[in-house]
C-alpha cells in the first residue's frame, strides 16, 4: 500500500491522488469557458474587373440586430448577400454579374428560388437581379479571409500626402476680425478695457466661451464662412458629412452667430450630398421597357377581363 505524504499533489497539467491521478481542473478552464462565435455584422464588396484584375468599387457594412445575430450560417450568407445587392443596386439593377460565394448550401439556395420560409422571401427579393451565382473556396474568398488574420506591421509605414494644409487665409484671421463690422467693436472694447462678457482675446484673436462645452472658441467673421465650411465639408478632410458630423468638427475649435442655421442650409443645398443622399422609399419599378438586341427576344402579353 502507496502512502502520500499529503492528500494531494498538484503535478504540470494533473492531480495526483489515492484515488488516481486527473485533469487539473484549472487547465482546462480556458476550454470550457471558450465564447462562442458571434456574428455581429454582415459586409460585401464590389468589385470590377479591369485589364484582367478585379478592382475594388465600393464596400459596404453593417451591424446586425439583436434578432438577427440567432440566424442561422445560411441566412446569415443569404443576409449579407441581400445587403450587398440592395446597397449597390444603383450599379447592378440593369446589367448581368456575377455573386460569389463560399457558402456552398447557399449557392444552391439562390440557384433554386422555390423555397420557403425566410430565405424563401428574400430569395424573391433578389430576382430583380440578374446575376449568376459562383461557390468559391474558402481559400479564394481572400476578401473576407483577411480580415480574420493578422497582418505583419511593416517597418516603414508609407504616407499619402492626401490631407490638405489648413487654408492659408485662416492664419490672418486676427486681420479679418479686425475688419469685421460686428466684431471689430468688440475687439476695440477689449483694447479699452471694457470686457465683453463671453468675450477673450487671445494672441489677438478674438475667442468666445461656447455653452454647449464651456470652452472658448475663435469667432470666425462672415467673410470665412464660406472657406470653414468649404474646408470642413467639401474637401477630402470634410468627407461631405452630414449636418451633424459636420457642425461637431467645426465646433472644436470655432464658432459665428448663427453658426448651426448656415452649417445646416449649407449642407442641405450641397449638390453632391444631395445626389449620394439614399432614398427613403421603396425602389420605383421599371419605368420602360428594356431594349431588344434581336427579333422575338422579348414577348409581351395581357390579360383582358
Amino acid at each position: 500500500m502507496v502512502t502520500f505524504a499529503v492528500p494531494r499533489l498538484s503535478f504540470p497539467g494533473h492531480i495526483v491522488s489515492p484515488s488516481g491521478i486527473t485533469v487539473d481542473p484549472s487547465r482546462t478552464e480556458a476550454i470550457k469557458n471558450y465564447p462562442p462565435l458571434i456574428s455581429v455584422a454582415v459586409a460585401a464588396l464590389l468589385l470590377e474587373e479591369f485589364d484582367g484584375e478585379l478592382q475594388p468599387i465600393a464596400y459596404a457594412s453593417r451591424t446586425l440586430f439583436q434578432q438577427e445575430r440567432k440566424f442561422s450560417t445560411y441566412e446569415l450568407e443569404c443576409l449579407a448577400v441581400l445587403f450587398g445587392l440592395e446597397k449597390f443596386r444603383p450599379y447592378l439593377e440593369h446589367i448581368e454579374f456575377d455573386q460569389q460565394t463560399d457558402n456552398q448550401a447557399l449557392s444552391w439556395c439562390l440557384s433554386h428560388p422555390r423555397q420557403l420560409g425566410r430565405i424563401g422571401r428574400w430569395v424573391v427579393r433578389l430576382s430583380s437581379f440578374k446575376f449568376n451565382v459562383q461557390h468559391i473556396t474558402g481559400s479564394q474568398n481572400f476578401i473576407a479571409d483577411a480580415l480574420s488574420r493578422m497582418y505583419d506591421t511593416p517597418a516603414d509605414i508609407p504616407v499619402c500626402p492626401m490631407v490638405l494644409d489648413f487654408p492659408m487665409l485662416f492664419e490672418d484671421i486676427a486681420t479679418h476680425q479686425n475688419a469685421d463690422s460686428v466684431l471689430s467693436p468688440i475687439i476695440r472694447q477689449f483694447i479699452a478695457g471694457e470686457v465683453e462678457r463671453g468675450y477673450s482675446l487671445r494672441c489677438g484673436v478674438l475667442n468666445f466661451k461656447a455653452h454647449f462645452d464651456g470652452k472658448p472658441k475663435v469667432v470666425i467673421p462672415e467673410i470665412l464662412v464660406p472657406a470653414l465650411f468649404a474646408y470642413f465639408h467639401d474637401s477630402p478632410c470634410g468627407g461631405n458629412l452630414g449636418v451633424r458630423k459636420t457642425l461637431w468638427k467645426i465646433r472644436q475649435s470655432f464658432i459665428w452667430k448663427g453658426m448651426d442655421a448656415d452649417i445646416s442650409g449649407s449642407v442641405r443645398s450641397c449638390r453632391l450630398c444631395g445626389l449620394s443622399k439614399p432614398t427613403q422609399h421603396a425602389q420605383y419599378g421599371m419605368l420602360a421597357s428594356e431594349v431588344a438586341s434581336r427579333p422575338m427576344e422579348k414577348l409581351f402579353i395581357d390579360f383582358l377581363g
